[in-house]
């Protein structure tokens, strides 16, 4: 994030994930190997959970697919009623996802610390860290791309235009 000249003001869910590995980072180095150990369990699934948390808390404020959606949609329309329902719906339904996936993987962790032996968790395991988090996710990407067009018909809303970009000075050349 420091090194790429990143837009200003920072994305929410960049400065919450910065944060969280930031904190991760400082316990796993003043940390003794029993941290490291707690860490390999249990850090994804709480990183995971505290973003989608973060993401509900802050959207009151600002849901945060309204900051990539202001990248793409003239000003003019930022304050429209439906630009605001649809960055509401998408970023509920994103940090719902996260929130899931994030229980999920905390589940694989406390059923690896009650089994007897790994090949009573290796089913669960497969199915709560792959199978849910990736369905999940085709899940979410499909309904990020339909949903805002469906949102705009339904509410009689022209299709919202999307910036042209500038010729590249080879084209012009």
């Amino acid at each position: 994030m420091a090194i790429t000249r990143p837009p200003w003001p920072p994305k929410i869910i960049n400065l919450i994930s910065a944060g969280l590995f930031l904190v991760l980072t400082l316990i796993g180095f003043l940390g003794n190997r029993s941290i490291d150990g707690w860490l390999f369990d249990w850090a994804s699934g709480l990183v995971t959970l505290t973003i989608g948390l973060l993401l509900l808390v802050t959207m009151p404020i600002m849901p945060f697919t309204e900051q990539y959606a202001r990248e793409r949609v003239p000003r003019e329309s930022w304050g429209r009623p439906t630009f605001k329902k649809v960055n509401r719906l998408l970023s509920l339904a994103w940090a719902v996802a996260i929130v899931i996936i994030g229980l999920a993987s905390m589940a694989v962790a406390a059923l690896r610390e009650r089994a007897d032996s790994t090949s009573e968790t290796n089913l669960l395991d497969l199915l709560l860290n792959w199978v849910v988090p990736i369905g999940i996710l085709v899940f979410m990407v499909r309904f990020t791309a339909i949903y805002p067009d469906r949102a705009r018909k339904a509410a009689g809303v022209a299709q919202e235009p999307q910036p042209v970009d500038p010729p590249s000075r080879s084209a012009s050349a």
